[in-house]
């Protein structure tokens, strides 16, 4: 399968995580939540174990391990004020994620857009 495929795949299953999510907050307490849906994540993950080899010195772990952490906390917050809040108060400008994207690799990293690159931001 094609890259693109794979791509237009996540999209489309993206957009539904947070319909479901509004969905099935209501019956549910956010950690118990965000600990399904990190355990259906990782069982998706376990053919792929066996291609990861990661040798990293003890700070680059850290790092990796203290970042780990944060993304928990931003995930427990960001479910929590799903819970509570209308999605337009929460995200209302997720859309333009893309943009901030394109924006600071262009200006930051020098990255130049291609046509595949327009076409792609556009999809």
């Amino acid at each position: 399968m094609e890259w693109y495929i794979y791509g237009l795949l996540s999209a489309t299953l993206f957009s539904f995580y947070y319909v479901i999510l509004k969905r099935n907050l209501h019956h549910k307490h956010v950690l118990d939540y965000i600990f399904i849906y990190v355990s259906f994540l990782a069982l998706i993950a376990v053919p792929l174990y066996p291609e990861v080899h990661m040798h990293l010195q003890p700070l680059v772990f850290l790092l990796i391990y203290i970042d780990a952490w944060m993304l928990l906390l931003f995930f427990i917050a960001l479910t929590s004020a799903h819970k509570h809040l209308e999605v337009s108060e929460v995200a209302p400008l997720s859309n333009l994620t893309t943009v901030i994207v394109v924006v600071i690799g262009t200006v930051l990293f020098s990255e130049a857009l291609n046509l595949h690159n327009v076409l792609g931001i556009f999809l």
